[in-house]
């Protein structure tokens, strides 16, 4: 099984900076990272479809201190 720079996906990643400022802004913004659980957030119009459609903040399930927090 191939894995890292052999398998060909590293390669493109390996010049580019990982920690960008919107990467580290995603995180903090994220729900997920302070222990909420949050579902909810995906809808389909038709069963079996595969394209998702976002839904509005107000339709999420949010529970606070469902796990313990990443950050």
């Amino acid at each position: 099984m191939k894995q890292g720079i052999e398998h060909g996906w590293w390669i493109k990643q390996y010049d580019s900076a990982f920690w960008t400022s919107g990467n580290v802004g995603n995180i903090v913004n994220d729900l997920v990272y302070t222990g909420t659980a949050v579902g909810n957030r995906t809808r389909t119009e038709n069963r079996g479809e595969k394209h998702t459609y976002n839904r509005p903040k107000d339709e999420w399930i949010i529970v606070p201190g469902a796990h313990g927090a990443y950050l």
